[in-house]
């Protein structure tokens, strides 16, 4: 691991604030209580961009710790740290054949995070599961059978508390947390062999494509409007 990513790997509490802005994406973690920020992730673009997140660290935060995207993340030597692979069923892709910086190459990606896992060399893979009756009642069969048909419940997303644990036999993993129409996450770690900037790369996954509220739907459409407004006339 980096010297550069020490001070976010120390933490066993991350809380993580997603910024929205036209042409930028940041994510700011630090300690769920108070203190210094630790990290900082930004991207280009709006939130539903498929970019790459930098890893940025340091008292300055200005030292790279690698890359992330909603499909895992990159060391600062272009290694991979992990994946997070969204896919499940008959259309489940092995973790092998996902890169952090492409994605899936083939197969389905599942809405339902209960349905992803994240994979990390030198540990099992963590598999994931909705904990507590609202999200339950939230991401469940009839959910996933709605939005397969278009018909995504945004506002409903909003306002539910977000709660999902990702294990395995062998390691307590971690669990991933965002209170009522909060664009505020909180991670736990209980095996603390976990790489931190593979639940932020979950983090970024569940943010680009599983929540939405009227601030993001918001920025959307207002990118949606600028990239009309630049196209040549003809």
């Amino acid at each position: 691991m980096s010297t550069a990513s020490g001070g976010l790997q120390a933490l066993h509490r991350l809380a993580v604030t997603l910024r929205l802005q036209l042409d930028r994406t940041t994510m700011d973690v630090g300690a769920p209580d108070g203190g210094p920020q630790v990290a900082r992730l930004v991207k280009e673009g709006d939130l539903r961009r498929r970019l790459a997140y930098d890893i940025l660290t340091g008292p300055e935060l200005d030292e790279r710790a690698g890359q992330l995207t909603s499909y895992g993340a990159l060391g600062t030597d272009g290694g991979v740290i992990g994946v997070v692979n969204p896919s499940h069923g008959r259309h489940r892709v092995p973790d092998g054949e996902i890169h952090p910086l492409v994605g899936l190459r083939r197969g389905r990606r599942a809405d339902n995070p209960a349905h992803w896992t994240v994979a990390q060399p030198g540990l099992p893979p963590l598999t994931g599961e909705a904990v507590g009756l609202p999200t339950r009642l939230t991401f469940n069969r009839v959910a996933e059978f709605a939005s397969n048909q278009g018909l995504d419940l945004w506002m409903f997303d909003h306002v539910t508390p977000l709660h999902f644990h990702y294990g395995a036999k062998d390691s307590p993993g971690f669990s991933v947390s965002r209170s009522p129409g909060r664009a505020r996450f909180e991670i736990t770690v209980h095996d603390l062999r976990v790489d931190r900037r593979l639940p932020l790369a979950l983090l970024a996954a569940i943010s680009q494509y599983v929540l939405a509220s009227p601030l993001t739907e918001a920025v959307d459409a207002a990118n949606i409007a600028r990239r009309l407004l630049r196209r040549p006339k003809k």
